[in-house]
């Protein structure tokens, strides 16, 4: 029972059924209370430090939320502009295809000379196919009067736009009679129509094989449907072309002829011309595009560089009102303890006074 036991102030033996002093009561309810008000004060300011922290963060990250929209805007315009700018590039290539076949139909002989028409027609439906190509949303390359491609650049509500060009190839004729011939893109033929209606009239001819040129002067033509057989009909009219104006081999000659030949190099030069320009244009749009997605990145790793140094900062706040506290319940038991000390020398001074009442009461005001 050794454990159990102590010594008084007074020197008299203690144990744990030995009364309380009020007196003692009264500096365990003081400690009690000063700790209870210190985490009560401690916990109000942490409590404000937080809401500050959180109000500083959602602003933060409402302005990111703004970026986060906007880098989405800008990455879809990279992914869109890099297919248009690789679809004009094939395009292009199907331009040099186009100009190896009539390079090479000036070799031509009795056996090979058929297959060189063929050749250039299957590079322009290539061409054709690939201008037309619906993949994008708009189509800035095809014949259809599609909207220019815009898109949010930054927080501002600035804009980039990227305008459509037809950089495809097609063409009609228009007949004395005032018939339209057009070309049928999915069956390969030139078709007679009402120009007026779009109506079929029921004349055809397949654009490999089943035409002749008989002339070609600016924009007027002779041309014969059906060459070589009992039905073949000679017509009249006046050409139109549109987009990169390269025309199909029969409009050529078949590329029988060094004029005709020379005739289609110099509409396939020009026509490389036109797209290299409008590849510089997009090429362009596209590292602008590009550029506006890394500024994007930058600015979203500033708004998480700025979260952390808020978050640092926040912390470093609250130890410092935790310090804050355990200094100041030090300092408060610093004082309980030298009170007791305090008590405990006068105490130990007025040991010989008397044990009236009055006695006592002066000790008490002294204390």
């Amino acid at each position: 029972m050794d454990c159990l036991k102590g010594r008084s102030r007074e020197g008299q033996a203690m144990t744990i059924l030995t009364p309380v002093k009020a007196r003692d009561w009264a500096i365990f309810a003081l400690q009690a209370q000063l700790l209870r008000f210190n985490a009560l004060n401690v916990a109000q300011k942490q409590g404000g430090l937080n809401a500050g922290f959180q109000q500083k963060v959602n602003s933060i990250n409402l302005d990111a939320d703004k970026w986060l929209d906007i880098q989405e805007d800008i990455k879809d315009a990279v992914v869109f502009l890099d297919k248009v700018v690789k679809r004009l590039e094939t395009i292009r290539g199907h331009l040099d295809d186009m100009l190896s076949t009539a390079f090479k139909a000036r070799d031509g002989d009795t056996h090979s000379a058929w297959t060189y028409p063929i050749k250039f027609d299957v590079s322009l439906r290539g061409l054709i196919a690939t201008a037309e190509d619906r993949g994008g949303n708009p189509n800035l390359l095809g014949s259809a009067q599609h909207r220019n491609f815009t898109y949010k650049s930054n927080d501002i509500g600035e804009t980039e736009t990227v305008s459509r060009s037809f950089l495809g190839s097609d063409y009609y004729i228009t007949d004395s009679t005032g018939k339209i011939w057009t070309r049928d893109r999915s069956s390969f033929l030139l078709r007679q129509r009402d120009a007026t209606t779009g109506a079929k009239t029921g004349e055809f001819a397949a654009l490999t094989g089943g035409l002749r040129l008989d002339s070609l002067s600016g924009s007027a033509i002779t041309f014969t449907t059906a060459p070589d057989t009992t039905d073949s009909t000679t017509y009249t009219g006046t050409l139109s072309t549109s987009g990169l104006d390269v025309l199909d081999a029969w409009l050529y000659g078949d590329l029988e002829s060094s004029a005709d030949r020379q005739r289609a190099e110099d509409d396939l030069h020009s026509a490389k011309n036109t797209v290299d320009l409008h590849l510089a244009r997009l090429r362009s749009a596209l590292a602008t595009a590009r550029f506006y997605e890394s500024q994007s990145n930058v600015k979203l790793s500033a708004f998480s560089d700025l979260i952390d140094d808020k978050t640092t900062a926040h912390l470093l706040e609250l130890q410092e009102v935790e310090d804050g506290n355990a200094q100041r319940n030090s300092l408060n038991t610093l004082i309980i303890n030298a009170h007791r000390a305090n008590s405990a020398l006068y105490k130990k001074m007025f040991s010989g006074t008397p044990a009236d009442a009055l006695s006592q009461t002066r000790i008490n005001l002294l204390v």
